[in-house]
């Protein structure tokens, strides 16, 4: 992929993890003003759908992985996160359970210890399931983008037709509707790969379109009616093809891009993942002890998220080594992701 396109990739995903983390400072020190900052943060998270469809596209098609690679790739990526930030998320709801009991009442759904558990098979999103643990909301689009992986996986690497069929059969199955009327957004992205072109009218144009659908009304229900996350998912569409033609004009080439700030924007883009994931139980607690502080709070718990970031993510060879001993049966190849 050119540093053009993928400058581009990476500068989106910044935008679209800062934008859930100012919208959940806002839930904490500004309730009042969540509803608004919540209809943002879905948003972005629709653009983290079309942006993965788009890399995950390109992954495919650059590595020739077979579904063992693939399935490698994809677990210890996923886990090298959520695993962490279940063990954060479950000491913060520890402490906040004994020292906080009125706000941790406040924030509790209840049932943690199912949600817990739901939510370390990314079921926590399934068949008409919001059973998120209660201190860390960001993990209901985890399950959604768990099973486009594994759906896209078989459908494109399974040995034979009957496998590729009976693989995406079953994912669905576990996925269940809200899930899946959601795919379209992550399957633009993959359009938008297959159909990629170096167009800079398409480009501006595709942008122009995705800023109006920003802040186009939810339709055809708000997001948290009965179908859940995937409520508004006919302008969650609008808004993923829009910039899925943006981004299918971004070309193949290195532009004006230098290599020296791809790189950094890439080193920085890598830690959207955990500031995505981290960063709930950590406003949270913040919130708790020190609710008029959030000038002081907002920069440490990014400063936080940023160094268990980092952290985290030098451990993705180990989660390799851990999913290559575990998957034997899809037999043998290297990991390259």
């Amino acid at each position: 992929m050119g540093r053009w396109a993928s400058a581009w990739l990476d500068t989106l995903r910044l935008v679209a993890a800062l934008t859930v983390f100012v919208s959940h400072v806002i839930k904490f020190f500004y309730p009042q003003a969540f509803p608004t900052s919540d209809r943002f943060a879905h948003n972005a998270v629709v653009v983290f759908f079309v942006l993965s469809g788009y890399v995950i596209a390109y992954t495919v098609d650059a590595r020739k992985q077979t579904l063992r690679e693939f399935a490698i790739a994809r677990l210890s990526r996923l886990s090298s996160v959520a695993v962490p930030a279940l063990v954060v998320t479950a000491v913060v709801t520890v402490l906040l359970h004994a020292t906080k009991p009125e706000f941790y009442s406040g924030v509790s759904h209840g049932h943690e210890g199912v949600r817990f558990a739901l939510t370390a098979v990314y079921l926590q999103s399934s068949w008409h399931h919001a059973a998120v643990p209660s201190l860390d909301g960001p993990f209901w689009s985890l399950a959604y983008e768990f099973w486009y992986y594994a759906m896209f996986g078989f459908a494109m690497l399974a040995s034979s037709k009957l496998a590729k069929i009976a693989g995406v059969a079953v994912c669905a199955l576990a996925a269940g509707p809200e899930i899946l009327l959601l795919w379209p957004c992550w399957l633009a992205g993959v359009a938008a790969y297959r159909l990629r072109r170096s167009s800079p009218a398409m480009l501006a144009a595709g942008l122009v379109a995705s800023g109006a659908a920003l802040f186009a009304p939810h339709w055809p229900g708000p997001v948290g009616s009965s179908l859940l996350y995937a409520g508004a998912f006919g302008s969650d569409f609008l808004l993923a093809v829009c910039l899925a033609i943006a981004l299918s004009a971004l070309g193949e080439g290195d532009g004006s891009v230098s290599g020296t700030f791809a790189i950094r924007l890439r080193a920085a883009a890598d830690l959207t993942f955990g500031l995505y994931l981290y960063h709930f139980p950590l406003v949270a607690l913040a919130a708790a002890f020190a609710p008029n502080g959030v000038v002081v709070a907002a920069p440490i718990v990014l400063a936080a998220v940023i160094g268990l970031s980092l952290v985290t993510e030098g451990q993705r060879p180990a989660w390799r080594r851990l999913f290559k001993r575990l998957l034997p049966v899809l037999g043998q190849g290297r990991v390259d992701a």
